[in-house]
């Protein structure tokens, strides 16, 4: 099977035609900052001290985007602290009221990045080796 290369952008174009990576897989290594991890450590001291036996993941994510935390920040601190696995926190906060701008701002991005992607369907950005 030919190895295919895609930019990250057009991934999720790709995957919602096909269904997966042509390879079956894809994996991306995302190394956070040493500012990022200390900054999700702070947010998640800051919680555990601040949380109620009430509060659920959107009372945390909205006190969070209060206290200036990024769209990372609020999905780590939130799958710390409530034990979610990984897509559970992301999309608790794309459905989050406080973060609905962030949200769309992000949605009007992806679907630029997919529009590209549909352009570039003549396979100049995608390299195909054997």
């Amino acid at each position: 099977m030919p190895r295919v290369i895609l930019p990250r952008a057009i991934y999720g174009y790709w995957r919602r035609r096909v269904g997966t990576h042509p390879a079956g897989r894809f994996n991306v290594n995302v190394t956070y900052s040493e500012e990022v991890r200390q900054h999700v450590q702070e947010f998640i001291a800051a919680e555990t001290e601040a949380m109620t036996p009430d509060d659920t993941v959107d009372s945390v994510l909205i006190r969070l985007r209060e206290r200036g935390a990024t769209a990372i920040e609020a999905i780590k601190v939130v799958d710390a602290l409530f034990s979610l696995k990984y897509p559970a926190g992301k999309i608790a906060l794309h459905r989050s009221p406080a973060w609905a701008d962030i949200t769309r701002n992000a949605e009007r991005l992806h679907d630029a990045a997919s529009e590209a992607a549909r352009r570039l369907s003549d396979d100049r950005w995608i390299s195909r080796t054997e």
